[in-house]
């Protein structure tokens, strides 16, 4: 596996270019699980801000509905 010389040439073998295609399909793969978990940790933050401010306003909410009071003529 590898280059080898020939006269003074390097020759670049099938072998070699199947072994980088693989590293490099390698990266590829890690950069891509590694976006995926970034992205999903982000998403599951903003979910979890957001089912705490609706849950901080419904109770700060519970108080101020609308009252009717009723008068007898």
């Amino acid at each position: 596996m590898g280059s080898r010389t020939v006269e003074g040439l390097a020759v670049i073998d099938r072998e070699a270019i199947e072994a980088k295609a693989r590293e490099l399909e390698d990266a590829i793969n890690q950069a891509g699980e590694s976006a995926r978990s970034t992205t999903t940790m982000t998403a599951l933050g903003v979910l979890a801000a957001l089912v705490a401010a609706f849950l901080a306003g419904r109770r700060r909410g519970k108080g101020k509905g609308a009252r009717i009071e009723i008068h007898r003529l």
